[in-house]
């Protein structure tokens, strides 16, 4: 995402999707990942769970996961907040032949 998303072509062929994803703020969770070279990314490489928690509690609403089941499955650990948390999950199916 961060080799595509900033780049020229990107914000050309889809401005809206380009530009939101490169103005949110982005948590990297990485044990490799030093650093995050993305506009407002931040690697995260210890204390997951603390820094997850810490961000459920941030004012808003959404949090988006691209390519991590276990980081999906942490974010689903309870912790106290008011209301119900709702998922949606997408897949993307690649088809070979």
């Amino acid at each position: 995402m961060e080799s595509y998303w900033p780049t020229p072509i990107a914000i050309e062929n889809d401005p809206l999707v380009a530009n939101l994803l490169n103005s949110l703020p982005k948590m990297v969770f990485s044990t490799t990942l030093d650093k995050a070279g993305w506009n407002n990314s931040k690697p995260v490489k210890e204390n997951i769970d603390g820094e997850i928690s810490k961000l459920k509690q941030l004012p808003g609403k959404d949090i988006a996961i691209f390519g991590s089941s276990a980081l999906a499955a942490s974010l689903m650990k309870p912790i106290t907040t008011p209301g119900q948390p709702e998922y949606w999950f997408f897949t993307n199916v690649k088809q070979v032949i």
